[in-house]
Parts: structure tokens; sequence; C-alpha cells
């Protein structure tokens, strides 16, 4: 039952290896099995698979750990699949989640990825994510998103990768509640707070202050700035 287990699992770890970037790989695997395995090689393979059947949960935190603190992942929320994470080191949460997600099924490590669509800020200070340089969009302190993606593992619970692996924390979440024009000038409301869209010289897309905003041309048609992505 073992030697096929083994096989069908290495099968995937050696998919992974030939579909994707072998140095990403190597970072995210990293310490599971033995310390300096690399490449796409059968027997650093069985070592990594022997150790996931052993402690799941164990091997299943150093993947994240090691995508949160070894792999230069930057937010730009562009679409780009499990490549962003495991080609790229770019795009967006799913792509990020959605990566995890298969390496841990090539480690036969069950998880899956979950979701919330719908803009929501998050009015905290201090949160950083995967890539800490990355500026917070509103005000430069706080974050906002039009969809959010995490992976939920068994007896891990659920990680928000891009929040460098935090557990996820719905309940600090400001979802939205309305959208409009004030002399030319797009606000956003969640709840109590409202935010303004600014034209990004600030170097933030979204702010808190109404003086910062962004004042269109309405008879010119409006900017595609109705969403919390980076564009």
């Amino acid at each position: 039952m073992f030697e096929k287990w083994g096989e069908m699992s290495e099968e995937a770890l050696t998919a992974l290896y030939s579909q994707y970037d072998n140095g990403i790989l190597d970072q995210i695997l990293d310490g599971i099995g033995d310390a300096g395995l690399t490449g796409n090689d059968s027997a650093a393979h069985q070592l990594r698979l022997v150790a996931a059947r052993d402690n799941a949960a164990a091997v299943a935190a150093i993947v994240i750990n090691n995508i949160v603190m070894k792999v230069p992942f930057t937010w730009t929320g562009a679409s780009l699949g499990v490549g962003a994470l495991l080609s790229r080191r770019e795009g967006d949460c799913r792509g990020l989640a959605e990566g995890c997600r298969l390496v841990l099924a090539a480690l036969d490590i069950p998880s899956t990825v979950n979701g919330h669509d719908g803009l929501f800020l998050i009015p905290y200070e201090g949160l950083r994510l995967i890539n800490y340089a990355q500026v917070p969009n509103v005000d430069g302190i706080y974050w906002c998103f039009e969809n959010h993606y995490w992976i939920t593992v068994p007896e891990l619970g659920d990680i928000d990768l891009l929040f460098r692996g935090a557990q996820l924390n719905q309940s600090i979440w400001l979802h939205f509640t309305g959208s409009g024009l004030d002399a030319g000038r797009t606000w956003f409301q969640y709840g109590e707070w409202r935010t303004w869209a600014t034209d990004g010289r600030q170097g933030y897309r979204y702010s808190t202050d109404e003086h910062q905003a962004l004042v269109m041309n309405v008879n010119a048609g409006r900017r595609p700035d109705s969403d919390c992505t980076i564009l």
C-alpha cells in the first residue's frame, strides 16, 4: 500500500518540477525530508513523501513558512493561476493559495482554497503582506481588496498566506456598503469608514482624506478605479 501511495505522489512531485520553476519549488520544499534536498530527484522526492506521511501537519507548516519567508512574492492583483506562486512570484492571493494547495497535494496533504468575493477594508495599522515592503493601498496604512482567498489545512486552520501566513481573521473586515461621486470625486463606503480614489501619486490608490481625492471631469468619462486592485 505504501509503495503505491509513494509512487503516485512521486509522480505528482515530478510533474510539478517539470512544469514550474525548480528554484521556487526548492525554496518551498526546503527542509522537508532532509536538509539540502534540491531538484527533480527521485530519492529527494521519496524522503519528502516519507516526512509528509509521518507528520502531515508539520510538513504543511514548513511549506507555508517557506512560502512566506523564502519566496519573494509580490501582490499585484493580477489573476495568473498557480503560476503566480510557482513561476512568476507575483499575482493575486488566489494564485498564491492555489499554488500552495498544489504543492501540498503533491505531498499527499489535503487542503482547500476558500475565498470571499466583495470589496472590504481592513482598518488596522501595521498589517503587512507577504512582501513586507509593499505599501498598504489606503493612506499607506490600511488595506482594501475586491476579493480575498486563503488556504485551509487540517490541524492548521484557515491560513492567510497573503498576510504572512497569519490565521484568517474576518472579524476585522469592514464590508463595502456603497459608493458614489461627490463633486467629481469617487468615494467608497465601508460601514462608518469612507475612502476616496486618488491619482496614485501619493504611493497609494485610496485615501480616507477627501482632500487627497482625484477630481475627475465627469463629462470626460470615468476612470477604471471602482475596485481596490492595484492597476
